[in-house]
């Protein structure tokens, strides 16, 4: 806990900044592509600097959603390496980097309840005994 003490603290009323990350879902331009992906059961590609790539598999997922679809994406080098998400972040830090991305619209995934499972009780530690 700090030492501030917040009950000094007075609210004002203030009008909070138009949000701009949201983009309207009808001007998302992959909603007819991954429609297409969907009825062709296809995977599509493109290329765009990496920096940008998080921004297109947000708007991919925002078109699955707008479809109410389900939607696979993955991220691969020019020369077709899949990507993890640090090594994304490196690739998004460089000037000039490229990659792919790869995404096939698919049937949204079934929720299934997990199975409970009858644990045990666990062994005696010194601090429960």
């Amino acid at each position: 806990m700090t030492d501030f003490d917040f009950t000094s603290v007075t609210a004002e009323r203030a009008e909070l900044p138009k949000r701009t990350v949201v983009k309207d879902k009808k001007d998302n331009p992959f909603v007819p592509i991954l429609s297409e992906s969907y009825a062709a059961k296809e995977g599509r590609k493109i290329t765009v600097p990496a920096a940008h790539s998080a921004e297109a598999m947000k708007l991919i997922r925002y078109a699955a959603q707008a479809l109410g679809i389900g939607v696979r994406i993955v991220v691969t080098d020019l020369k077709n390496i899949k990507l993890t998400k640090e090594v994304l972040e490196t690739y998004a830090g460089t000037k000039n980097a490229k990659v792919h991305v790869l995404f096939e619209g698919q049937e949204k995934r079934a929720y299934t309840e997990r199975k409970k499972k009858d644990t045990a009780e666990s062994p005696a530690t010194p601090a429960t005994v």
